[in-house]
């Protein structure tokens, strides 16, 4: 169900959580090539980083379907091709990306992506290099492994 078995368990920081083996890409990659590895690897959020590997942007599904061309049109397919080849990643991502540190506590990356309604989380060191992603479906994976009984829950502390 969930990859935790090789990490802490419970799990408690957002490094227990994330997925380590992240598909980013650069800036100047082409929208045809991100929709070729959406598609591929079925992501909704793509992680975008510079020759260090630092992250400066983020694109999203959501992105994609907002600047492409209009599906009404009636040179649609035309329109979509001629896109896809020629605009790249750096003119559509958001570049306001919020990220959080692999030692956060699970609850604080829980708690930005309710509060700014956002769906994925790049997981950056101090040095702003990608170290992973953790996704409002990985967390909703981990609560349904609690609630099927797939996963054990953390045992509740006396508040005393």
């Amino acid at each position: 169900m969930t990859s935790l078995d090789a990490r802490r368990f419970p799990p408690q920081t957002v490094a227990d959580l994330m997925s380590r083996q992240v598909i980013a890409i650069e800036q100047s990659s082409s929208i045809a090539m991100v929709h070729s590895a959406m598609d591929a690897y079925r992501f909704r959020h793509l992680p975008v980083i510079d020759e260090l590997g630092k992250v400066v942007g983020l694109l999203s599904q959501r992105d994609l379907l907002r600047a492409e061309p209009s599906t009404l049109a009636p040179d649609h397919g035309t329109q979509e091709e001629a896109f896809k080849a020629t605009t790249k990643v750096d003119s559509i991502m958001h570049t306001d990306v919020v990220t959080i540190g692999p030692d956060e506590a699970l609850s604080a990356g829980a708690a930005l992506l309710i509060e700014r309604k956002i769906g994925s989380l790049p997981v950056v060191r101090k040095d702003g290099k990608l170290v992973g992603i953790v996704t409002e479906t990985d967390y909703l994976r981990l609560v349904l492994g609690y609630l099927d009984g797939s996963i054990p829950p953390p045992s509740m502390k006396d508040p005393a």
